[in-house]
């Protein structure tokens, strides 16, 4: 473990003198000094900071981001109908060069997506339908999933969830997530719609979520929202975001929001002076 901190710490090293060689002035020195300093702190602050910095390193937002179109389409189904999944339908896929041109899925009723699905190892998006309410799991079989949709589904996460660290676009209806602790276990998110879903928690730190650039809860279900919490001013790809209820379960609005292209905030809580800022600057 310390080795693989040493390398990481190596990499923003190499970063940091890069930066500074090729830009030549003490601005950049001084913003790849800072970022090295954070790294730093980081690995000494936080016990599972190896996956943490790696993502840091190896990705970037684009805040140029086209919103997902919202379509059911898949290039394959399978289908478990509450039963014990017969492998044998993969059979034909096994030796089969053609699963590698299979990027996307839709799974219908599977509480566990089998092992024997990693040879779909190019999946980006998966759909998935649900009828009996229970816990997803196995979806880190499908190392390149970014994409995540599902109907009536409900997700249950914990620290040791690896594979929500790489989503990057989450459409659900009737679906609820628990378990999420902080938004900085989805650091790669860029988009996300509920309908008629929502969080067991609402997680305190949605400012972290440096990639966002849509967000959209409509009929929120589950846990208050105390949007007086939220701080837009800083999340600089945030372009689009709507909170929607129609029971109490939202309460003010966030601040931050002129920066915001377009904002919708609806909800039976909303006081005069709230509905008077919004008409403001909603857009």
């Amino acid at each position: 473990m310390t080795t693989r901190i040493f390398k990481i710490l190596l990499i923003a090293l190499i970063f940091q003198s890069c930066l500074q060689k090729n830009e030549g002035n003490s601005n950049t020195y001084i913003t790849a000094y800072q970022t090295n300093k954070e790294i730093e702190q980081k690995v000494i602050s936080d016990s599972n900071s190896v996956e943490d910095i790696q993502t840091m390193l190896d990705y970037t937002c684009n805040c140029n981001w086209v919103a997902e179109k919202m379509t059911h389409y898949t290039d394959l189904t399978f289908s478990n109908n509450g039963k014990h999944f017969n492998t044998d339908s993969l059979t034909k896929w096994m030796d089969n060069p053609e699963r590698l041109k299979i990027k996307s899925l839709r799974l219908k009723d599977f509480d566990t997506i089998p092992s024997e699905m990693a040879i779909f190892e190019n999946v980006e998006s998966v759909y998935l339908e649900a009828i009996n309410n229970k816990n997803v799991q196995g979806l880190e079989v499908f190392p390149r999933l970014r994409i995540l949709k599902a109907e009536e589904e409900r997700f249950e996460f914990s620290e040791e969830t690896k594979w929500i660290r790489n989503i990057e676009v989450i459409h659900v209806n009737k679906t609820k997530f628990s378990g999420l602790k902080s938004f900085k276990q989805i650091p790669k998110l860029r988009e996300i719609k509920l309908s008629f879903s929502g969080f067991d928690n609402f997680p305190s730190d949605f400012e972290t979520l440096k990639c966002l650039s849509y967000f959209q809860t409509g009929a929120h279900n589950f846990c208050e929202i105390d949007l007086t919490q939220l701080d837009f001013s800083k999340m600089a790809c945030l372009k689009y975001v709507e909170f929607q209820s129609w029971r109490g379960n939202l309460n003010g609005i966030p601040s931050g929001i002129g920066k915001i292209e377009k904002v919708k905030i609806s909800h039976p809580n909303l006081t005069k002076e709230e509905k008077e800022e919004l008409n403001k600057t909603s857009g």
